[in-house]
């Protein structure tokens, strides 16, 4: 697993990356055993606790999966077939936010562009990405 660490530059937008760096095995043993890490589960449990007894009501929400084709491995994939012609789509109708996942994200200047614009219109994003 690597840690990313790095800035936004907005009026280059883009992404700069300061270091890259694996965590040691007592850095991740420290993190586990803080009392931070205990909350997310903590909260997950109570938030189901609270929802079966009555007290939560789910939050329905519309979502879109996205994939490539799997004809992009065979190389012939037209491109209508391909993710990012399928997020250009989706994305031009953000209006409050945007949440994304992807295992390999990578905006490239146009998505950098497109994601510094989201933010400075006020709307919120989130990315999970494994790199």
């Amino acid at each position: 697993m690597l840690r990313q660490e790095g800035r936004l530059d907005p009026k280059r937008r883009k992404f700069i990356l300061c270091r890259q760096t694996t965590p040691s095995r007592t850095e991740v043993a420290y993190v586990l055993s803080s009392s931070e890490a205990g909350t997310p589960v903590g909260d997950l449990q109570n938030s189901v606790d609270r929802h079966t007894n009555g007290e939560l009501s789910l939050e329905w929400a519309t979502v879109r999966l996205i994939a490539d084709d799997p004809l992009k491995g065979q190389g012939i994939a037209t491109l209508d077939q391909l993710m990012i012609t399928q997020v250009g789509e989706t994305l031009g109708s953000v209006e409050n936010r945007l949440d994304l996942v992807s295992a390999y994200f990578v905006p490239g200047v146009q998505g950098t562009t497109y994601l510094t614009d989201l933010s400075e219109r006020g709307i919120d994003g989130r990315i999970l990405t494994h790199a």
